[in-house]
């Protein structure tokens, strides 16, 4: 089997999440590139790919997958903020402005990542335009994360007071096999 016969199952979503589809009406494997660096499975943070200084190209892998859930491996290097909606099982927007955030430092060979993020109101439109929105970078290096706000604008605080958005209730820092006594983290 050639690679090329399976690529419309296997995406990149930006540079670091990889998502493999579900195959119909059965469980089964199939071939899937991944790009030479550390790779994690979402949400166990097992490392299913690593990287290797010694090779340019990355590696092809067997992954098995299912009929009714998508693999999601994200890459090292990444530090992504998401919402856990599926577990939550998320009805509805409004429902999901509710749900806290989470915040995923998947380490690359260096134990070290960053990401960015885009937090607006929730609920305007043209938040972009109208520059209703707050740009935030994340930095991991050297066992510290530092949040730096790039572009801010103020927009109208809801009642209470809070964005679910900007605030993160979890921190998940995946591929660290050389942190020996970490008492604390704070965010």
């Amino acid at each position: 089997m050639c690679i090329r016969d399976r690529i419309d199952r296997v995406f990149l979503y930006g540079k670091s999440i990889l998502v493999t589809t579900p195959i119909q009406k059965h469980q089964g494997s199939y071939s899937v590139y991944f790009p030479n660096a550390n790779w994690y499975k979402f949400p166990s943070g097992e490392i299913y790919s690593s990287y290797n200084r010694n090779r340019s190209q990355g590696v092809i892998l067997q992954v098995t997958v299912s009929s009714d859930r998508a693999n999601i491996f994200l890459r090292g290097g990444s530090i992504i903020p998401y919402q856990d909606a599926i577990n939550l099982k998320i009805r509805n927007a409004e429902e999901l402005k509710e749900t806290p955030m989470s915040l995923i430092i998947a380490l690359d060979e260096n134990s070290q990542a960053s990401g960015r993020m885009i937090a607006d109101d929730g609920v305007s439109k043209d938040t972009i335009e109208r520059k209703k929105y707050r740009h935030y970078s994340y930095v991991f290096s050297n066992k510290t994360l530092k949040v730096m706000m790039l572009e801010g604008y103020n927009y109208t605080t809801p009642p209470d007071g809070s964005y679910p958005f900007e605030s993160f209730t979890r921190l998940q820092i995946i591929g660290a096999t050389n942190f020996k006594n970490i008492t604390s983290a704070c965010i």
